[in-house]
């Protein structure tokens, strides 16, 4: 058995020796498409990202700056008459001071911290049951897909984007990149920041009943993104 098994190998390594590699092939198949071509600069990806989303059944709202964006979070509340959110914490908010803009109006900004226990935590979520509206930050955007990036940790929920039929994300127009792999070469070390991290795709939909495309069945069925700049 040793005996053919050399044999074999050297065979191979004279065969490596003296033979030649086969021609390249060509990377690009006859019948392929043309390549996609990503904008990389910030008004062509805002434009990327604004299209995409709007595919999916989501809204986006260009503001210039941070009044703006404030302004616009509190008109979608009054649409909806939510006095109550469920929201990061004020530091993981943007812009920066939106927590305390959001309770000098009268809105209750409801913590996304769980108890761990059965009973506790089955309490705590009817208590949250009745709020319609849930407001994030983000770690980053995809403007090929027009996803929200956000990566879950302590003062950022889950629930947050999960658990409200309504989510309202707030980015900045410097947050965005081309495509998911920039984004992972942008941020190398964001999978360590927290728990898990998720591209959000539009509201969250299913086709499982008949091919019937249903909204907002395991998560929000309405997701509203406010870019600044």
């Amino acid at each position: 058995m040793t005996d053919s098994r050399d044999n074999v190998l050297a065979a191979v390594a004279r065969g490596v020796r003296v033979g030649s590699l086969p021609p390249g092939a060509s990377l690009e198949h006859p019948g392929a498409p043309p390549p996609l071509i990503r904008p990389s600069d910030r008004e062509g990806m805002i434009a990327s990202f604004t299209r995409e989303l709007e595919k999916l059944m989501g809204t986006v709202h260009r503001v210039a700056d941070d009044a703006q964006a404030q302004t616009r979070v509190l008109e979608l509340l009054d649409a909806r008459g939510a006095r109550r959110v469920l929201a990061w914490d004020d530091e993981w908010l943007r812009p920066a001071g939106l927590g305390q803009v959001l309770r000098t109006a009268g809105v209750v900004t409801e913590s996304c911290w769980l108890p761990q226990e059965g009973a506790d935590r089955t309490a705590r979520l009817k208590a949250l049951d009745d709020v319609v509206v849930g407001i994030t930050g983000a770690h980053g955007a995809l403007a090929d897909t027009g996803s929200v990036v956000v990566v879950s940790g302590p003062g950022r929920g889950r629930i947050a984007s999960l658990l409200p039929p309504v989510h309202v994300a707030v980015i900045g127009a410097d947050q965005l990149s081309p495509t998911l792999a920039a984004f992972l070469s942008a941020n190398p070390g964001v999978a360590d920041v927290g728990s898990n991290v998720v591209a959000i795709t539009g509201p969250s939909r299913t086709g499982d009943i008949e091919g019937t495309l249903v909204l907002g069945v395991h998560g929000p069925g309405d997701l509203h993104v406010i870019v600044i700049g």
